[in-house]
């Protein structure tokens, strides 16, 4: 539980000693979590998915709970979402990861609502809110990264996007 006061400092005192310099060094440190601050702004890269889900995940989604209770039927988006970047890291020739972070795909859904057909406005909608919101100026942004137990292999999990701290952009007057 953390106190609704100064609660980005609490967030930060929980979140950031996790930070790792790499990829890189998440591997090197048999780690498969990491939250890593990218050398720079990512690049945000949209690109065509399959329509469905395909019969095998179909079928999983049709399966009744533990309790008894039928799944909901999930939309499947025919979009993937990535971020390309380099870590701050010298070894580091770059990464394009997948998104999975829950938030992309329901600003999708958000966005497609208000602009319906019109795939282009959806999403550069998309891409213009997902770097504002989380990668504007006064953010000090971090991606959660893991990997995924099919192919070991990184991902983006979610992104850490606190606000910059006001002081931390001051500098001393003599």
């Amino acid at each position: 539980w953390l106190s609704r006061k100064n609660y980005w400092k609490a967030r930060n005192d929980v979140v950031l000693p996790m930070q790792t310099r790499s990829i890189e060094d998440m591997f090197a440190n048999n780690r498969s979590l990491a939250l890593i601050k990218p050398a720079g702004k990512p690049e945000f890269i949209i690109e065509p998915d399959k329509e469905d889900w395909g019969p095998k995940k179909e079928a999983q989604m049709k399966q009744v709970s533990l309790f008894g209770r039928q799944r909901v039927q999930l939309r499947k988006i025919p979009w993937k979402f990535s971020y390309k970047f380099k870590c701050q890291d010298e070894r580091c020739t770059g990464h394009k990861l997948s998104i999975l972070d829950w938030e992309v795909f329901r600003l999708y859904e958000h966005m497609h609502a208000q602009f319906g057909n019109a795939t282009d406005r959806t999403l550069k909608a998309v891409e213009e809110t997902w770097l504002n919101m989380m990668w504007g100026d006064q953010r000090d942004t971090y991606l959660y990264i893991g990997t995924t137990l099919q192919y070991n292999s990184p991902v983006v999990l979610g992104v850490y996007y606190p606000p910059v701290h006001p002081k931390a952009n001051q500098t001393k007057l003599l």
